[in-house]
């Protein structure tokens, strides 16, 4: 198997291990609910005074797979950067079905902010996981649920993710979100507002998994909602490159790591908003 296919599976063990542990001082794994999947790592920086927002990621994985484990590559490049960082995992098919996996993505949130009562949250999510960021973002039902306020997500990214993926292409797709009563509450476009936090949406052109089109027409509904979004679109780069570039050995695959985090820094330089 070639290292893309590998990478493509959600798999990456051989990016940890090539990947130096030396970024954050402390990893403490909480729960959030009684699931065994409904737990979530908090990684701390060696100089954790250096940012004051908490990033949670959100993995990817089709809402069928993944581990918290096999990214602390994405931790590690965050908390090289200062800022404290969470990882949760979350309830997946075929155990559930929408909307549970953004209900646990809301949950996980809650804990976060209950652990750091006092500062900012961004979210960060690749693939089914910018979904379920998207997804809080924008339906605000999911955290209102949980008791945390929309105004305390200060921004959020979203790599390669599905924002408009109607009709459903699959009969695997069709059993994920069979939970919903209608399937227009399954897309983040239809819940666009003008309270959605900043937002960078990054997207790779070669993207066989997640076209392009789900980030052009969220765009178009940020933007008719004033919302202040950069989309950025990488030329030769497929789905997995924009995770992918996360991880030391293979930042060449793509300009999301630095694009993402020089949208966190501007993001913070602003004036607080009272969150």
């Amino acid at each position: 198997m070639s290292l893309s296919l590998f990478l493509q599976g959600c798999a990456f063990t051989l990016v940890n291990w090539t990947t130096p542990n030396n970024g954050y001082s402390q990893v403490q794994t909480l729960s959030y609910g009684p699931h065994s999947r409904q737990t979530l790592d908090i990684y701390t920086p060696a100089e954790p005074q250096r940012r004051e927002p908490v990033v949670v990621f959100f993995y990817g994985g089709g809402w069928e797979g993944g581990s918290k484990e096999d990214y602390k590559f994405v931790a590690q490049a965050f908390t090289d950067e200062g800022y404290t960082t969470a990882i949760p995992d979350y309830r997946i098919y075929p155990d559930v079905t929408f909307p549970a996996f953004v209900e646990d993505a809301a949950a996980a949130v809650a804990k976060v902010r209950r652990h750091f009562p006092d500062r900012p949250l961004m979210l960060v999510g690749h693939s089914s996981g910018a979904h379920q960021a998207a997804m809080l973002v924008t339906d605000t039902n999911y955290l209102q649920e949980v008791g945390v306020r929309r105004s305390a997500i200060k921004a959020w990214v979203g790599l390669s993710g599905p924002y408009d993926f109607l009709p459903l292409t699959s009969d695997k797709l069709r059993k994920i979100f069979s939970g919903a009563e209608q399937l227009e509450a399954t897309q983040p476009v239809n819940f666009v507002d003008s309270q959605v936090p900043p937002t960078l949406l990054v997207q790779g052109i070669d993207d066989k998994r997640v076209i392009p089109r789900n980030s052009r027409r969220f765009t178009a509904a940020l933007e008719q909602h004033d919302v202040p979004v950069t989309t950025i679109y990488y030329q030769g780069v497929g789905h997995i490159g924009t995770i992918a570039a996360f991880a030391p050995l293979l930042e060449s695959w793509s300009n999301a790591l630095d694009d993402t985090l020089a949208f966190l820094e501007s993001v913070e330089s602003q004036a607080p908003d009272g969150a």
